[in-house]
Formats: C-alpha cells, structure tokens, sequence
C-alpha cells in the first residue's frame, strides 16, 4: 500500500512538472514560428553604438529597430536613476562611469550607499558630478527596499520617471532614449492586449548576464538560463495576457506612481511590487530590445545564496498577497488563473525532491502502476529534465552566442539539481514563517571575460500585434485537415463505436469542452469573438485527432522487439528457450502436436494494453499446411498460463518458407511477472530451423502519422509558394516602366 502510494506521488509531482515544461515547449514553439516567418533573421537596419568603461570594454549596443534611437523632437523629461550599494568596491567605479556617460540630456543619478567597506570613498570622487547625488546611511534599514525609499525621497519633483539598476550592471549610452521611446508609444511590438496608456506604469528590459560569462561553468550555466528566460519564455509570455514581473533592474517606472506605492522592505521587493501592481489593475511591458549588461554569480554559495533569496521572498510575497489578488475586481479571469499557475513557481523545488524521493522509493520497493509502462516514465522524465536546457540554447542562439556558450545550456541541469534543496528549504521557510529572513547580498567580482560585447538580437518578432490578421486559408486547414483525418482513421479501423466508453475519451472530451467554453466566454465581450470561434475549433479538430489516435493505435504494452525461437530445451522439460541468439538449429514440428517455447525474460502484462509482437519463422516443408500461433502469458508463481488473445493462423505452401509479420494482440489480464510462452501446432510436418538471423528490430509508425507529415509538408510548400508569387508580383509592379 505504502509503495503504491510513492508511486502515484512521484507521478503526480511528474505530471505537474510536465504542465511546467509544456509552456516552454510552447515558448520554442513560438519562437520557431517568429523564425520561420521571418526570411531573414538578421536585423535589416543596424546602428552601432560604441562605447568603453574603465575595464576597457567595447559595448555595442544593435539599434533593435528602435525608431531614431528613441529621440524624440520635444524636450525630453526628467528621469531619475536609482541605484542601492552595499559594498560594491570592486564594481562601484565602472558602474559609476556608465551612469555619468549616458547620452540624455535631462536626468539625474541618485545613489544610496549602504556600505561598511570603501565603497563610499570611491564614491566621494563622484559626488562631485551636476548629476550625481550621493546619499550614505548607517544602516541597512529596509535593505534594498529602504534604500530605494531613500532615494525616493530625494529625487527630483519635476522626474516624470525613475529608473533603476543595480551595482554589478553597465548601462548602455542609449538606454534611456530606448526606455522613453517603448513608454512614450505604450507599445513594444509584442502584446496582444490594448492596454489603456495610464495602466501600463513601467517597462522591464532584459538584463543580459554576460560580462563573466566564461569564467567557470557555473558562470556559463547561468548566462544561459539568463538568456533562455529573457529572450525566449518572456518573450512568449508578453503575447499572452497575465503577469509580467518587475525583476528588481533594468526598468522604468511612473514616478508618481512609485512615489505613491513605495517599496516594502522584502526579500524581493520587486516581486511585492508587481503582485500590488497587478492586484489594482497596473501592468507591466516587458521588451528584450532594451539590454544592459551585468556580472553572473561566480560560486556555488553566491548562487545558492540568491535563489534561496528569491525563493522565500517570492513564496512569502504570494501568500501575502493571496486573498487579495485572487479577489481583485481589476484582474480577469484568466490573469487569476495565471497567477494560480505561477503561485508554486519555488515551491516546485520542495516537490522535486519529494517527487523524486517518493519515485526511487517506489522503484526500489517494486510498485508499479498499472496503467503506467516504464516507457511513458522515462518519456515523461526526459521532456521535463530537457525542457530549460532547450529553452537555454535557443536563447543562447537569439543572441548570435550559442557556438560560444551551449555548454551552460546543458550544464544548467547539474547546476538546477544542486539549486534544488537550498531552493525548496527557502520556498518551504517562506510558506510558514511569519516573517522573512535576513537580506544577503550576492557577491560581485568585477571580473570581466567578455571584452567586445556585441548585443545584436536575431529578428524573431517582425510585426506589430495590431497588424496581423487572421488568415482563412491558414485556419480552415488546421481545422480540416485534423478532423478529416480523424474521421478516416475511425472509419478505416472501425472503431468510432469504442469511443463513448473509452476512458481517455471520457477524459479529453469535457477538458477541451470545457477549455472552448471558457475561450468564448472570454472572447465575448470584446472585438476578437471571430478569432477566439476559429481558435476553440482548431482545438476540437485536433483533440479528435489525438483521441482517435489513441484509442485505434496499439501502444507497446510490452518492450518492443523480436525474439527468435532457440532449440535450447527450457531446465529439464520439453519448453525450449525463446531467446535472441543464433545457433542455426532446426527442430522438427510434428503435425497436430503442441510445441512450445517459453521466454528467458519476465514482462508485466497489463490488462486493457495494446502491443506488437513481431514473428521471424523459417522452415522447409514438402507439402502445403496451417500453421498455428498461440501466444500466452506465464506466471511461475501460480504456475497458470493465461491467454493473450486469438491464434496466429497462416497458411504455408510447400518447399522453402519464411515471413516476418507483427502480430497484434489485446491484454485482458493483470499479469506481473510474467514469461511469455508460445505454442506452435501445424497440420503437416516440417522443419523449423531457429536462431540462424539474429537479434533485429524495428519501429512502426501509425499510418496516419505519416499523412499528416505529409500534409504539413505540402501546406508548407503552398504557404511558401504563396509567399514566393506575392513576393514576385510586388518585384514586377515596382519596376520601372
């Protein structure tokens, strides 16, 4: 009972994992689309910007499409820096370099230092600058948070907006121009919604962690994962509706909107800020166009030292803030749902290591369930475990790096298990304890790898939202072509009677009912009714087609493979060994008598499984016969044979024989432990000769597989045929007569 138990925990902890890994997939899926819609994946216009610190860095910095560099013709507003130190002397000097170089002519550069080391003296070399105000405090009060709130208090009345970067960052000449630009247009080219101007009270840009990029294998892990999130998951996340989350950088904000919130002294006071925020209806864009670039932590300790931060920070501030977003009459629906989704966002690392712990736990006490084959485990394991690393290198190759850094895509999975406990401590702290622990800084370095720095972004977006429109021919195929193969598929294998009662029918139906349900009721209210109608049909075409491909294609109840007969008599009775070697033996078949054979190995059968047995035989006979194949499961426990189905039956000519074929088979018994044994009767006598191919195997695939790779293909090459007429007729008009 107890091993039951494990096993159905650690697949359910698999399952939830898989819901994670599913949006990334969906994120690659994205991204892969952006790709193939754009021809080319370079930028068509690109102005570079250079620039140096005292590192002697060459910064430049791509042009990302941003009209004019973000100039605007009217003077520009006052905009406020904010920038929190706590013992940053080996950083503090470069950062204060690229804070008084910014080319914008109205703006200001407030920084609160909390420092005990000599920080604060290289800072008074500074103070003297028009645009730099310098504030010590002798304590830590409120931490990032308070030291924040500092700076609020001194900051000029006339800031329209404020800004903020942390110490181990070097912002880019360009910058603010390219944060006005994105905030004065309410637009970045990636959102689906038509978000008010007064809702949208600031802008996350991308912090590119990659000054120490290769400096160990943790720094090039942790550039990889930087890039993977920002460029790939956030950027799939901007097209959909729900949160998106000031990350504590890189950002500009409202002034008066900060001034009237504040910050709270927190673990992640950015995080608390979004959930306020959110919950009275503000939103938050998010643009990878904007980049500065920054130092990763360097050991082991550091890291582990922030993502525990993070983590009871982040846990802490949901439950926090619980009650209160989910009754929210500003957030819809789908957003509380979002926030539902993300709300175990840490805490899944408390679920790994129980889902593991439960999972070998399980494995090592022998439980097993029965609806679950070892290969749906190991399939579910990999797509959760390669999920972040592919999410990773494909950010890696948006950035034009992934020849220098993929490693770090994949090193990231030792690194992700060894952040997993310290992370799920912290997470499971910040769930229970009625206040947060103490703030830990993370350890800079200012060490510097990556001298020529080069932030050119592949075009992955090439229209605004606004703009696209609903192709018909586009959709009545994805709606078609699945229901059109759904229905020939269950005609031509006659099973569309089976589908009330099976189980997984029973299980998808009401889920994607219930998903074009909601789809409607949301769509309903707004202009976007006909696109959310096509979308819920899509939806029903295809889970037709995955419900009748799972209930008519037979899935491997048993390991796949091919076993040979071996004349090798089985102990000391007359069963032989059904086995892979080749001894090039022959056994004479008598007719009308049974012969059998019985396998080396012990399978689990499960009752309601589908499987293939595939059958090698070769004889000689001198006259024609039937042949008789029965196959059946053997439990030496209980010393019973049990049936797995009809006979074989074929009819064999004279002389010379030999035929590979599949044998289909329905399990109706729970059987655990079990030999396979075969009975052979035939109705003449004749040679079977045993062994002499060898071990071989082979996969199948459905029928209707294949048609459907087919018929993707040729809508891609119409689509692109399309494309390529449209292309030619636009050449031909706008030539010169």
């Amino acid at each position: 009972m107890i091993a039951e138990i494990l096993a159905y925990s650690g697949l359910a902890f698999g399952i939830l994992f898989f819901t994670y890994a599913i949006r990334h997939y969906a994120a690659l899926i994205n991204i892969a689309i952006s790709l193939f819609r754009n021809n080319s994946l370079k930028n068509s216009s690109v102005r570079n910007y250079n620039g140096s610190t005292t590192n002697g860095i060459r910064l430049r910095i791509a042009d990302n499409k941003l009209t004019n560099g973000g100039r605007v013709d009217r003077s520009p507003p006052m905009i406020s820096i904010h920038v929190p130190l706590y013992n940053e002397e080996k950083v503090v000097d470069r950062l204060m370099e690229a804070l008084t170089s910014i080319d914008y002519p109205n703006y200001e550069v407030i920084v609160v230092d909390d420092s005990t080391d000599s920080t604060f003296e290289r800072l008074k070399n500074w103070n003297r600058h028009p645009k730099v105000k310098i504030i010590h405090r002798d304590n830590r009060r409120g931490f990032k948070g308070g030291a924040l709130n500092e700076a609020l208090k001194n900051m000029n009345n006339e800031a329209r907006y404020v800004v903020v970067f942390d110490a181990d960052f070097i912002p880019p000449k360009d910058i603010l121009w390219r944060f006005l630009e994105v905030f004065e247009n309410n637009e970045n080219g990636y959102g689906i919604e038509s978000w008010e101007k007064r809702d949208v009270v600031a802008v996350q840009g991308y912090q590119w962690h990659i000054l120490n990029a290769s400096e160990n294998w943790i720094t090039r892990a942790v550039t990889a994962e930087y890039a993977g999130n920002y460029l790939v998951e956030r950027v799939y996340m901007e097209n959909l509706p729900g949160l998106k989350m000031v990350a504590g950088s890189v950002f500009m904000i409202r002034a008066d909107i900060i001034k009237r919130y504040g910050w709270r002294e927190s673990l992640t006071e950015d995080w608390d800020l979004t959930l306020r925020f959110y919950r009275d209806g503000y939103k938050v864009l998010y643009t990878p166009l904007i980049a500065a670039p920054a130092e990763c932590p360097s050991t082991l300790i550091a890291l582990m030292r922030q993502r525990s931060r993070w983590a009871e920070g982040h846990t802490f501030a949901v439950k926090k803030y619980f009650r209160e977003i989910l009754q929210s009459r500003f957030l819809s629906l789908r957003e509380k749902l979002e926030f539902l989704y993300l709300t175990p966002y840490y805490l899944n690392s408390f679920f790994f290591i129980i889902g593991t712990f439960s999972w070998l736990l399980a494995e090592f006490l022998g439980a097993k369930i029965s609806f679950w084959t070892s290969l749906f485990g190991w399939s579910l394991l990999f797509t959760n475990l390669m999920a972040i690393p592919f999410i990773n290198l494909t950010g890696l190759f948006l950035e034009y790096r992934a020849s220098r850094h993929w490693t770090g895509a994949f090193m990231f999975i030792p690194l992700m298990h060894l952040l997993a406990i310290p992370q799920a401590i912290a997470a499971f702290k910040g769930l229970i304890e009625k206040r947060e622990s103490a703030w830990f800084r993370t350890l800079k370095t200012g060490k510097i790898t990556e001298l020529n720095l080069f932030y050119h972004l592949r075009r992955i977006l090439r229209r605004e939202r606004s703009k696209r429109r609903v192709s018909r021919k586009m959709w009545a195929m994805i709606i078609f072509i699945p229901f059109l193969l759904s229905v020939l598929r269950l005609i031509q294998i006659g099973s569309y009677q089976s589908m009330i009662g099976d189980n997984l029918v029973l299980t998808l139906l009401p889920v994607t009912l219930a998903t074009s349900s909601i789809l409607l009721i949301i769509g309903r209210r707004s202009d976007k009714l006909y696109p959310t109608m096509i979308k819920t049909a899509a939806l029903v075409s295809t889970t037709t087609l995955i419900i009748s491909i799972a209930i008519t294609t037979p899935t491997e109840a048993l390991p796949k493979e091919t076993l040979y007969l071996r004349s090798d008599f089985y102990s000391n009775t007359n069963i032989r060994i059904l086995g892979y070697s080749s001894d090039g033996s022959q056994v004479t078949i008598e007719p009308n008598k049974s012969h059998w054979w019985r396998s080396v190995s012990a399978y689990n059968f499960v009752s309601g499984d589908r499987g293939v047995w595939d059958i090698y035989m070769f004889g000689r006979t001198d006259n024609s016969f039937t042949l008789y194949i029965y196959f059946y499961a053997y439990d030496p426990k209980t010393n019973q044979r049990f049936s797995l189905g009809p006979p074989f039956v074929r009819q064999i000519g004279c002389c010379n024989f030999g035929f590979w074929q599949p044998y289909n088979k329905d399990i109706n018994i729970n059987c655990q432990g079990c030999n396979l044994d075969v009975e052979i009767i035939a109705t003449q006598s004749f040679i079977l000769y045993t062994g002499n191919m060898g071990f071989q195997s082979r996969i199948e695939i459905p029928e209707n597989t294949v048609v459907l790779l087919i018929a993707l293909f040729a809508f891609l090459i119409v689509y692109h045929r399309g494309r390529l007429g449209k292309w030619r007729r636009e050449r031909r008009t706008s030539r010169p007569t």
